[in-house]
């Protein structure tokens, strides 16, 4: 069982608010003394471009170590995505709220909850001598471009030589994960004002939300207003849905009817750009990879934007490993113009990171299994079809694995987050042993 302590680092994490544009140094604050308490030495290294909100919190070395081996580095990133509609929470986001087994809040699966995991397990070691040096890191900018990983890379305070990535893995080592592709069209048209003959309305499109890397769990109410255009009164004065770049948008409305600027012909054509961007993902080979699930590329419309003749759409695509996220935007970019149709536009590509696939026969994912088959965890390496911080540190040249409690699919960037309290308890088991095997004699 998981102790009053534990909870209670966990019911401050949750509470503040480290939603990815508002920061994570919240975190950070609350972090800090835990490392010291687990005997680690922590360090901020804010970020270039937002040290006001953001900063990755590396600490260690854990227990001294032999500075000739290359490291072994625990990661959880600190931020989350937008909490989206609250009416559709049944508890406060930013409150934990325990239920039997379950504990709701923005964050607990994905991932706040990891961080206290592995600080827990380097707790219990403090005072072992270790061999390996561990360190911990904290990451900022994670769900909107691996922004705080990709820094620690490019800055290289240390090189480690094996990486535990946390996300939401229900305890199960991942080896694979996808790329990440992102788009931002802007599309301008007249500003020209124009009168309706009906009057002014809003009307409400309503979906399901999912993380972006599984569609098929969510319903895309960006979608439902793209394909419901033909019926809405004009003008079409303004539109807005989306909260989050990586989420299937659960609400888009749309202002109809009165006198404004009709953004008809942007949103006639961000559906066929929309279209476009779809096709050239169906395009990219191989067109399948049975490790994953989704087995192959999938992409979303995830936020749109529309008033005073302007109209902003944002476009994610995952990737399988084998693809090359350079190839997506290129073919994207030559049929763009056509799309259009004359509408004037501007394309900004926001993401292309490549995928991970950490071979089975890799020195982490044999003493992985070694390390987490006494504790009754099936060690078989399996695919994650989202995209992760892995990449970024295989990238470095460490070899690198994704772990962490609790349920991924439906329940990541969705209303009503969960994290499974025993799966919870199990990780802090998990850490232990697997710092144990890394790094003892």
């Amino acid at each position: 069982m998981l102790s009053s302590e534990f909870l209670d680092q966990a019911r401050r994490l949750i509470a503040a608010d480290t939603v990815t544009e508002h920061g994570n140094l919240p975190a950070v604050a609350l972090l800090e003394p835990l490392c010291v308490d687990a005997g680690l030495h922590p360090v901020r290294l804010p970020s270039p471009d937002s040290a006001d909100r953001d900063a990755n919190l590396l600490a260690g070395p854990a227990h001294g170590g032999d500075p000739s081996l290359a490291p072994l580095l625990l990661v959880t990133h600190l931020d989350t995505v937008a909490p989206g509609p609250r009416e559709r929470w049944h508890t406060d986001p930013f409150t934990l709220t325990l239920d039997g087994n379950r504990a709701h809040g923005l964050g607990v699966a994905d991932v706040k909850l990891d961080a206290l995991c592995k600080l827990m397990a380097l707790r219990r070691l403090k005072g072992a001598r270790l061999r390996r040096p561990v360190w911990f890191l904290g990451t900022y900018g994670e769900e909107a471009g691996l922004r705080g990983a990709r820094q620690f890379a490019a800055t290289a305070p240390l090189r480690p030589g094996f990486v535990f990535c946390g996300e939401p893995c229900g305890n199960r080592p991942h080896h694979a994960h996808k790329g990440y592709a992102m788009v931002r069209i802007t599309l301008t048209g007249s500003d020209a004002a124009a009168h309706g003959d009906q009057p002014a309305s809003t009307r409400r499109f309503e979906g399901k939300a999912a993380h972006s890397s599984t569609p098929h769990l969510g319903i895309n109410a960006i979608d439902l207003a793209l394909e419901g255009l033909a019926t809405l009164p004009r003008p079409v004065t303004a539109i807005d849905g989306g909260t989050s770049p990586n989420t299937v948008p659960a609400l888009c409305t749309v202002e109809c009817g009165g006198h404004g600027v009709d953004l008809t012909p942007l949103l006639q054509a961000a559906r066929r750009l929309r279209d476009g961007w779809m096709a050239a993902l169906t395009r990219l080979s191989p067109h399948a990879d049975a490790r994953f699930d989704p087995s192959g590329a999938v992409g979303n419309v995830t936020r749109i934007r529309g008033a005073h003749g302007r109209l902003e759409l944002v476009m994610d695509g995952r990737l399988l490993p084998q693809h090359d996220p350079e190839t997506l935007h290129a073919d994207f970019a030559r049929e763009a113009p056509a799309l259009a149709g004359g509408v004037a536009f501007d394309r900004e590509v926001l993401r292309r990171s490549t995928g991970m696939s950490t071979p089975e026969e890799a020195e982490i994912v044999q003493r992985t299994a070694h390390a987490l088959r006494p504790l009754g965890i099936d060690p078989t390496p399996v695919a994650k079809p989202t995209s992760t911080e892995g990449g970024v540190f295989s990238r470095m040249g460490a070899q690198a694995l994704v772990f962490g409690p609790s349920p991924s699919a439906g329940n990541a960037h969705t209303p009503n987050e969960f994290a499974l309290l025993d799966e919870v308890e199990r990780a802090v088991d998990a850490y232990e042993a697997l710092i144990r095997t890394f790094c003892g004699d």
